[in-house]
C-alpha cells in the first residue's frame, strides 16, 4: 500500500512522536505533531477552533504524518488519513515513558516537563477504559482504513525496518552494498586469513562477487536508514553475506535484516539454513537464539577451521 497520510496515536508516553520522526526519517513525509500544534512556549495554548482549523490545513496536504493523542479529533483525522498506526502497548510501558520524559528537551512539545503531570498520570491510567474502545468503534466505522497496531516497540521497529528500511541490492546501489560487504568481510576474516588476501576483498572485488552471484540466482537486501548499513543474500533457502558494518553491529540491524529474509523464505515454504565458522560464537548465539540448529553438516574450510550447517526450526 502506498501510504501517505498517515495518522498515530496511542496512549500518552506510548512513543508516538519518536516513532513518528523515525517514520519521517525513512519516508521524508511532512510530519505535524499536535503538542506542538496546541501547546505554546509559555504553557497556554490556543482555543479549540483555532486548533482544529489548523488541523484540517495539515490535513488538506497531500500527504503527512500526524501524531498525537487528542480524543476530539480521533474521528476528523481518522476519516482523513488512509493509514492508522496505533501503539497500544499497555499501562505499565506509557507510564515509563512519561516518567522518563521528563526534564528532556523534546522536539514534539515546545517546553520541557519538570514534573510529573498528575492529569497525564490519570490519562494513561484511563486510556485503556475510556480512550480504547472509542477507537476501537471508529476503526470498525471506517473499515477502508488500514489500521496498524503494535502492541511493544520491538514489533514496531521491525515493521518500520521490513517496510521502509530494506531495499533489494541493484546496480544502482551495487557499490554500497558492496562496501559494506567488504569493510565488514575483511573485519570478520582477518583472524585467520593473510593480510595479502584480506585486502584482496576490496569493494571493486565485492562488488564483481555480488554481480556474479545475482546473475546466478541470488537475491542480495541492505538495510538502510540514514546511510547504508547492512547487506544479506539469499539464494533459495540459503542465507549468506550477512554483514553490519563494525560501526554498527551490536544495534539490532542484523538481527532485523535476518527476520526479514527469513520471513521471505518461509513464505515460499522453504527451510531457511545457514553455514556458520566453527569458531564464530557470537554469531551461533544469535542463530540459536532466532530458531536455528545444527543439522549435523560440517565443511572444512582449512585443515584447522570448519563452518556448520544450521537449520531453521522456528521460535
Amino acid at each position: 500500500m502506498d501510504r501517505k497520510k498517515i495518522i498515530i496515536i496511542g496512549c500518552p508516553g506510548s512513543g508516538k512522536s519518536t516513532f513518528a520522526r523515525r517514520l519521517h526519517d525513512v519516508t521524508g513525509l511532512p510530519i505535524y505533531h499536535l503538542d506542538n500544534l496546541f501547546w505554546k512556549a509559555d504553557r497556554t495554548h490556543i482555543s479549540g477552533n483555532e486548533f482544529d482549523a489548523r488541523l484540517k490545513e495539515y490535513m488538506q496536504g497531500d500527504c503527512w504524518i500526524i501524531d498525537g493523542n487528542y480524543s476530539r479529533t480521533y474521528e476528523m483525522r481518522i476519516a482523513a488519513c488512509d493509514t492508522v498506526i496505533f501503539l497500544d502497548y499497555g499501562e505499565e510501558v506509557c507510564m515509563q515513558g512519561i516518567i522518563e520524559r521528563v526534564g528532556k528537551v523534546r522536539e514534539d512539545m515546545p517546553w520541557t516537563e519538570d514534573e510529573l503531570d498528575p492529569e497525564l498520570v490519570e490519562m494513561v491510567q484511563q486510556y485503556e477504559t475510556q480512550n480504547k474502545p472509542r477507537l476501537q468503534e471508529l476503526f470498525r466505522k471506517y473499515p477502508e482504513k488500514e489500521v496498524i497496531t503494535f502492541y511493544n516497540r520491538d514489533d514496531a521497529m521491525k515493521w518500520l525496518i521490513s517496510e521502509y528500511m530494506i531495499v533489494p541490492v541493484d546496480e544502482d546501489n551495487i557499490i554500497e552494498a558492496a562496501c559494506i560487504h567488504s569493510i565488514s568481510w575483511q573485519e570478520s576474516h582477518r583472524a585467520f586469513c593473510d593480510e595479502a588476501f584480506i585486502l584482496k576483498h576490496d569493494t571493486d572485488h565485492q562488488a564483481e562477487y555480488i554481480r556474479n552471484k545475482i546473475a546466478n540466482g541470488s537475491k542480495f537486501y541492505m538495510l538502510c536508514d540514514k546511510q547504508s548499513m547492512a547487506v544479506v543474500s539469499i539464494t533459495d533457502g540459503l542465507i549468506e553475506d550477512l554483514y553490519v558494518l563494525p560501526e554498527l553491529q551490536r544495534q539490532g540491524y542484523g538481527t532485523a535484516l535476518l527476520d526479514y529474509v527469513i520471513t521471505l523464505i518461509c513464505r515460499e515454504g522453504i527451510t531457511p539454513t545457514l553455514w556458520i565458522l566453527e569458531n564464530n560464537r557470537e554469531a551461533e548465539r544469535l542463530y540459536r537464539r532466532k530458531g536455528f540448529v545444527p543439522s549435523g553438516k560440517q565443511n572444512a574450510i582449512t585443515d584447522k577451521l570448519s563452518e556448520i550447517e544450521f537449520l531453521y526450526k522456528g521460535i
